[in-house]
Parts: structure tokens; C-alpha cells; sequence
């Protein structure tokens, strides 16, 4: 049930729509131990986070319509933060080296340029270095520039291979009635 009382269906009702896919997803035992896994990993970080930052449960945004803390709002805080954390120590490093971002997106930063492997490595070794977390990396992926297209362009090049065509068979029909005519 979302904050206006709706009910709404979860991401996975999207990704997996037959109902029987999604259930044997669901039953396949490292899909189990993963939820398992992550719920246990959600319930430490909420512990750690009533523990040494009570003060922000406190927080509208952090809590439910009731007035209690959420534990998904928290958690959404967290790693949303956390985020935010690793991605301006790759805005610091780029920009010690002149870099300037064309753009922050997320957990995205694009840059004009590539940032070359090495520099990557670099930066990787800060983000770990500075979190404490080994497991951070950078996924470069080029991004091709958006080239507009017209639907009428091409429906005129459709309608310009179609009239070519009909003007080659009328070609093939001129020359068998006339033989001699383009050969001289």
C-alpha cells in the first residue's frame, strides 16, 4: 500500500508478469537465500542506523503517515546516501585532473571524455580507500549522441523505392517490346 492508501504492485510483478514464471522465480532456493541474505543485511543496517543516528527517526521524511520510523524509507536513505558518497569522490577526483561533469544522474556521472583506465583505476581505489568498502568499481559505457529521425523522411524513401521499382518494371516492359531500341 503506497502513502495514499493504494495498493500497488511490486517491481518484479512488472518484470515477470505470468503469475506462474514469477512463482517459481520466487520458489528457486538462491532467489530465497538471496531475499534472505538482503533481509538480513536491511536489519543490520536499521539497527546500526537507530543506534547512531536516532535523532534523524525523528524525521517526517523517514517516517510513516502514523508518525513511526520506516524501515524502507530509512533504508532508501541509506543507500541513497550512500550513493551520493561515493559518486562526489568521483566528482573530487575528476576534477583535481580538470575534469568537469557534463552531467549527474543518479549514481551516473557523465563526462565529455573518457576517463582513461588507469585514472578509472585511480579513482576506484579512492572510492574504496575513503568508504572502507573493497567491492566499488566504475562501469564506463559510451553513450552515442541522439540522432533525430523523421517519419516522413522515411515514408518519402519508401515511396521513393516503390516509384523506383514501378519505373524499373515499366523499363523491363518498354525493352521487351522493343528490343533494338536502347542497344542501337
Amino acid at each position: 500500500m503506497d502513502a495514499s492508501g493504494n495498493w500497488t504492485n511490486p517491481a518484479l510483478v512488472d518484470i515477470l508478469q505470468n503469475s506462474e514464471d514469477r512463482t517459481r522465480f520466487l520458489s528457486d532456493v538462491t532467489v530465497k537465500q538471496f531475499i534472505k541474505e538482503q533481509n538480513t543485511l536491511d536489519d543490520y543496517l536499521y539497527d546500526l542506523f537507530k543506534k547512531f543516528r536516532p535523532d534523524l527517526l525523528l524525521e517526517r521524511y523517514l517516517q510513516t503517515e502514523s508518525g513511526r520510523p520506516s524501515k524502507a524509507k530509512v533504508l532508501a536513505y541509506l543507500y541513497q546516501h550512500g550513493e551520493t558518497q561515493v559518486m562526489d569522490i568521483v566528482r573530487q577526483a575528476a576534477l583535481a585532473k580538470g575534469l568537469v561533469p557534463i552531467a549527474n544522474v543518479h549514481d551516473a556521472i557523465f563526462f565529455k571524455r573518457r576517463l582513461g583506465a588507469e585514472f578509472k583505476n585511480a579513482i576506484e581505489w579512492q572510492m574504496r580507500e575513503q568508504t572502507g568498502n573493497p567491492y566499488w568499481h566504475l562501469t564506463p559505457k559510451q553513450i552515442e549522441r541522439y540522432t533525430p529521425r523523421s517519419l516522413n523522411a522515411e515514408r518519402e524513401l519508401s515511396e521513393h523505392k516503390k516509384r523506383i521499382e514501378q519505373e524499373e518494371l515499366l523499363a523491363k516492359g518498354y525493352k521487351s517490346v522493343f528490343p533494338n531500341i536502347l542497344t542501337g
